[in-house]
C-alpha cells in the first residue's frame, strides 16, 4: 500500500532471515513480488521512500565473505556458478562453494604446520633426544612429510588445468581439403 495515495500497489511476501543463519550472517529482508516491470518499480520506489535500498551486484557474496561465512576460494565459485557453461564446470563450481578446495588447502596447511613444528623442536632443543639426524631416520621422516605435501600441491594444480578447460572450453582447429567430412 502507498501511504501517500492509500491505494493497493500489489501483494508481495516478506522473507525475514536472521542473522547468523543468513547467508551473509546478517538480518535480511527480501520482498518477493509479481515482478511487472510497473509494480516492480513502485514498490522498490516504495520500499526506497521508507528506507530501503537496493543491494549492489555481489554485495550479498561479498558480505558473506568479510562475514567469515565463505571464504575466497567459494566467493570466487559465487560467480563461476553464475557463469558456468558447462554441467561439468557448475559441478566443479559447486563442489568448490561447497568447501572441497578449501578443506584440501587446510589439510596441507595444517600438513606443513607440523613438519613446521617438529623442524622446530629439533632446532631449539638439540640437546633432547629430537634429532634430525640421517642415523635415526628422523630426517628421512621430513623428508618424506615434505614430499607428501608437495605432491597433494600438484594434485590440486593438475585440476585448476583440468577446471580452466572445463570453464574456457579448447579452441582447435579442423582444416582440410573440400568435402571431406569436416562438418562431420
Amino acid at each position: 500500500v502507498d501511504k501517500n495515495k492509500d491505494e493497493i500497489i500489489d501483494e508481495a511476501l516478506l522473507t525475514v532471515m536472521r542473522a547468523p543463519k543468513s547467508y551473509t550472517k546478517e538480518d535480511i529482508v527480501e520482498i518477493s513480488c509479481h515482478g511487472g516491470a510497473t509494480s516492480l518499480r513502485s514498490v522498490l520506489t516504495l520500499a526506497t521512500g521508507l528506507g530501503a535500498r537496493l543491494a549492489e551486484p555481489g554485495e550479498f557474496t561479498k558480505r558473506a565473505f568479510l562475514n567469515g561465512r565463505i571464504d575466497l576460494a567459494q566467493s570466487e565459485a559465487v560467480l563461476d556458478i553464475i557463469q558456468a557453461k558447462t554441467d561439468a564446470f557448475l559441478k566443479v563450481s559447486t563442489n568448490q562453494l561447497k568447501g572441497d578446495l578449501s578443506m584440501e588447502l587446510e589439510r596441507i596447511r595444517e600438513q606443513l604446520m607440523s613438519i613446521y613444528i617438529e623442524i622446530e623442536a629439533i632446532v631449539n632443543f638439540p640437546e633432547d633426544e629430537i634429532d634430525a639426524g640421517r642415523e635415526t631416520g628422523n630426517f628421512a621422516s621430513i623428508q618424506k612429510k615434505i614430499d607428501g605435501a608437495r605432491q597433494r600441491f600438484e594434485r590440486l594444480l593438475k585440476t585448476g588445468e583440468r577446471g580452466r578447460i572445463l570453464k574456457d572450453g579448447i579452441k582447435i582447429v579442423l582444416c582440410g581439403r573440400s568435402n571431406v567430412g569436416k562438418s562431420s
